[in-house]
């Protein structure tokens, strides 16, 4: 067995404590935290003393770079601040696994896979490429299982009220990056299109801002045109009435039936007869870290490589650019279906 890979946490916040801190210590037979970082020492104690072993926690993020018993970092920042720091990590050599957005703009992620030094790995963790109904409505596509898609649509509800988690970060309703939840959020929604239905080649979009208190924008309805030809509608709100968490989940209609994808199973009707396919899985984000990790000592291939978080922002930026001008906006192609990365 591989010895586990020595990695260092930069971030302390509500995501690192509820997803990342409980996924790395399930792979404890593939990670071993070193070390938590944090604006503040207060803050990077307090998620170290969340790991049942000892953990270092520092204020000090250029000395945490430099140590060379340090082979991996994983940064988990808030998307305004998130792209120095990245940079940083990318120079310094080591192997890198970062939250999703790539960045706040196609441009910026660009210049972040710039900043790449070859030789070492680059993962960016978008969590619903590991989501398991996802994979298995991928793959039923691919092998044809209802013909050619058609037509598909996903309408999504959150509340996010006053007392969610998400709404109580403050950073996520500062409304000083660009789609504010729309792209905090509405990669994930891409991400999933984009891996069971392919490209997104053209789109067009209206967004607004229908609560003062979730700027800038936080509701959207979005066409999508997919390189097959398939033609898609996604809306979504954050910042429904409360009790409105609500997700229609994926419907695709096709040339020979239709599928429903939800968190838990793949739904295909055709004519009279309907089978449903049963799913179960790690977690996404464990399976993520689990994937970056056997990457990293296997050689195997994951799905979540910069080009393809970058895909997903130019699919969010040119549904920002279509809702300010007006008109249908090409995506920009960074990434295929294809480009899962080593």
């Amino acid at each position: 067995m591989s010895e586990p890979i020595r990695l260092a946490l930069i971030g302390a916040g509500l995501f690192v404590r509820d997803a990342h801190i409980p996924a790395l210590v399930a792979l404890s037979d593939r990670y071993r935290v070193i070390a938590v970082a944090s604006r503040t020492l207060e803050s990077a104690q307090a998620r170290a003393a969340e790991f049942p072993y000892p953990v270092e926690a520092t204020d000090n993020l250029p000395a945490l770079l430099n140590r060379d018993d340090i082979e991996a970092i994983d940064v988990v920042l808030p998307i305004q601040v998130q792209p120095p720091v990245l940079e940083m990590a990318l120079k310094s050599g080591k192997h890198v696994i970062s939250e999703k957005p790539i960045a706040r703009s196609v441009a910026e992620g660009q210049q972040l896979i710039a900043q790449h030094t070859s030789g070492s790995q680059w993962t960016v963790a978008e969590n619903f490429r590991y989501e398991a109904a996802y994979i298995r409505a991928a793959e039923l596509v691919a092998q044809g299982a209802i013909g050619r898609p058609l037509v598909a649509n996903w309408t999504m509800y959150s509340p996010l009220n006053p007392g969610d988690k998400y709404y109580e970060t403050p950073w996520r309703r500062a409304g000083d990056f660009p789609g504010g939840f729309l792209l905090d959020g509405g990669v994930h929604w891409v991400a999933a299109f984009r891996l069971i239905l392919g490209e997104i080649v053209r789109v067009s979009g209206f967004a607004a801002l229908t609560r003062e208190d979730t700027p800038p924008l936080n509701a959207l309805t979005a066409n999508f045109e997919f390189a097959s030809g398939c033609i898609a509608n996604y809306s979504a709100l954050f910042g429904a009435a409360p009790g409105g968490d609500y997700s229609t989940g994926l419907t695709i209609s096709s040339s020979e039936g239709l599928m429903q994808v939800l968190s838990d199973r793949v739904t295909i009707t055709q004519g009279s007869e309907t089978h449903s396919f049963k799913v179960s899985g790690a977690d996404s984000v464990q399976a993520e870290l689990a994937a970056f990790a056997d990457s990293l000592r296997d050689g195997k291939l994951h799905r979540n490589s910069p080009q393809q978080a970058l895909q997903d922002t130019a699919v969010i930026e040119a549904l920002l650019q279509s809702a300010d001008s007006g008109q249908a906006e090409r995506v920009a192609l960074f990434a295929n279906k294809s480009s899962d990365s080593k």
